[in-house]
């Protein structure tokens, strides 16, 4: 069994989602989930579901590579190869504003082949726009990340795909415009994990909390 299997599985097997009471109050998680919660002394875990998919098949991938202009890294290829997707760490919520679409809380969601597509190419879009006349950048047609996981807020988590740190799973902060990832500017996006390997173990290890590093997000 390979690593990302063992790490996914054991996600799977994950029926809470840790809030740090250092980071939320009891009230503020009743209001969001109900009164669901289960205390421990430094937690409270609200009760949660996970989804996944069928694997892509690899004429899938092999066609998303082709409109993204690039291989997929090849730790994210093995993660498809597994599920088509996942929405992790998933919890119903207990109130929301009339006119919101939204529906569950999902902690983690992970992009589909498809949604891999139209979010990388989405993300181009928009840095071209707002920084495409910029000198280092005008010749600049792909990337060199992708993102793979609603960080909530209009931000992502992704995958270096190129240089010395390639394969590190960053935090992309949508305030930077979303420009392509610098060591020399590694104060913008910062690490969350040396891998999507190292990641899933955080995420196991953490019970879901931890795999965003230092933000918090919204509940």
């Amino acid at each position: 069994m390979s690593i990302i299997n063992t790490y996914l599985k054991a996600i799977l097997e994950q029926q809470v989602l840790v809030c740090p009471k250092r980071m939320h109050t009891r009230e503020g998680l009743i209001f969001t989930f109900g009164d669901v919660l289960i205390e421990t002394e430094d937690a409270w875990l609200v009760p949660c579901t996970h989804t996944t998919y069928s694997p892509a098949l690899p004429e899938d991938i092999r066609a998303i590579e082709q409109s993204l202009g690039f291989a997929l890294p090849e730790s994210l290829h093995h993660f498809l190869q597994l599920t088509n997707g996942a929405q992790l760490y998933v919890a119903p919520l207990a109130w929301k504003p009339s006119w919101s679409t939204k529906g569950d809380y999902i902690h983690y969601h992970i992009f589909s082949t498809l949604e891999l597509v139209t979010i990388n190419q989405n993300l181009l879009k928009d840095f071209r726009a707002m920084l495409g006349n910029d000198p280092d950048f005008r010749d600049l047609h792909t990337l060199n990340y992708v993102a793979f996981c609603d960080a909530h807020d209009g931000n992502y988590l992704a995958i270096l795909r190129e240089g010395t740190e390639q394969g590190k799973v960053f935090f992309l902060d949508h305030e930077y415009l979303f420009r392509p990832y610098s060591e020399r500017d590694a104060d913008l996006y910062y690490t969350v994990a040396e891998s999507l390997e190292a990641w899933l173990e955080l995420v196991v290890k953490t019970k879901g909390w931890g795999g965003f590093g230092r933000r918090v997000p919204p509940l």
